[in-house]
């Protein structure tokens, strides 16, 4: 494989897999908000304060959710939708302060839209080395034997 076939290649998947299933920080809130729900009500106070841990954890990303939407398929779209709803059920409304921040939230990504356009700040390329260990001594004996074999009359 040829050094920059393997980059492309990540580069193609990760972009399908975003079109598919849409971001994956709101793809992890969805989880956090589902352990939110299952363990709220658990009677092991720590498990209880980890369920809270994944409530607020997960409330905060509604705050990207209305700027999120642009970037993503109609079908991601409408997933969002019901996550906004569902997170606003489980973990209330957003606050003032939330609301405030909703509303610069475009600016953030449109910044890591163009961030990403131009390569600045992205994950570091894949790196790739290849190193060639020496044959065995048995085998360069063997290769010898063979080769002397081989012009023999």
């Amino acid at each position: 494989m040829k050094p920059g076939e393997m980059e492309s290649i990540h580069r193609r998947l990760y972009r399908k897999e975003f079109e598919r299933l849409g971001p994956s920080v709101l793809r992890v809130a969805e989880d956090y908000l589902q352990g939110y729900i299952n363990l709220r009500d658990h009677p092991n106070r720590r498990i209880r304060a980890k369920a809270e841990y994944y409530g607020k954890n997960a409330h905060y990303v509604m705050m990207l959710i209305p700027a999120s939407k642009r970037y993503v398929s109609p079908q991601v779209a409408d997933w969002l939708d019901g996550l906004y709803q569902r997170l606003e059920e489980a973990t209330g409304p957003m606050t003032m302060k939330e609301q405030l921040v909703s509303k610069g939230a475009p600016a953030l990504l449109a910044l890591e839209a163009l961030k990403l356009r131009l390569g600045i700040d992205q994950q570091p390329v894949s790196s790739r080395r290849t190193f060639r260990a020496e044959k065995p001594a048995i085998f360069q004996d063997l290769t010898r034997m063979l080769r002397k074999l081989s012009r023999s009359p």
